[in-house]
């Protein structure tokens, strides 16, 4: 199964359980480390290889070795951006070897700073906060940036940027349109190549309409 799919087959078996009761998730973290969590299992059998280089004189992989495995699902990843999950491309491994090369003042391995496959944002709006609209554009435009970069630097790669507005209170439905401008229509679409945005409420989800505006579909 592909990585996009697993990612919708998650977040339609959570956002059952956020519908059914929003107050079991008091804080976005709560969300960011049920989803994280979830993925995380998903690959577990699919570890992927990374091979190091700026410490391969130093035993620090253990074993002798010049690499790493591990599981291609993170929080806060990569480094210098931090989306609230990612899910690291293995296809797409970049190796400290080659990039020395280019800048011989790297100091430490590229671990950190690996493409991905796919990227999610999290924003919760709670009681009495009001709909987060703006967090939640704010990440549909990080992740379309990082979205423009791959096209631009990387082309022929897949992205997948995912943007996740959870609603606490029951009453905001109307609230929601509003917000919105009325972009929105009922119910999960599948995920695509480019942006998606989704929208999460009590009883009931939403996808917003980003046809020519920050996604590829």
């Amino acid at each position: 199964m592909a990585e996009k799919e697993i990612a919708y087959e998650i977040l339609q078996e959570f956002k059952a359980q956020f519908e059914n009761n929003p107050f079991d998730f008091l804080y976005e973290a709560d969300i960011q480390g049920i989803l994280f969590c979830k993925l995380w299992e998903k690959f577990q059998s699919n570890l992927i290889r990374i091979n190091g280089g700026y410490h391969k004189n130093e035993g620090h992989y253990g074993d002798g070795r010049n690499y790493i495995e591990t599981n291609p699902v993170k929080t806060e990843y990569p480094s210098g951006i931090k989306f609230d999950i990612a899910v690291i491309n293995k296809d797409c491994r970049i190796e400290y070897d080659k990039v020395i090369k280019k800048d011989p003042y790297i100091l430490n391995d590229t671990f950190w700073n690996q493409p991905l496959k796919l990227a999610v944002e999290i924003k919760y709006s709670q009681l009495c906060e009001g709909i987060n609209e703006s967090g939640f554009k704010s990440d549909l435009e990080k992740l379309y940036n990082y979205y423009d970069f791959i096209r631009k630097n990387r082309p022929g790669e897949e992205f997948y940027g995912i943007a996740l507005l959870f609603i606490q209170p029951y009453n905001y439905l109307e609230n929601i349109k509003e917000a919105m401008k009325g972009e929105i229509i009922e119910g999960m679409a599948e995920i695509k190549q480019g942006i998606q945005g989704y929208i999460i409420a009590p009883e009931k989800s939403f996808t917003l309409k980003l046809e020519g505006k920050v996604c590829e579909l």
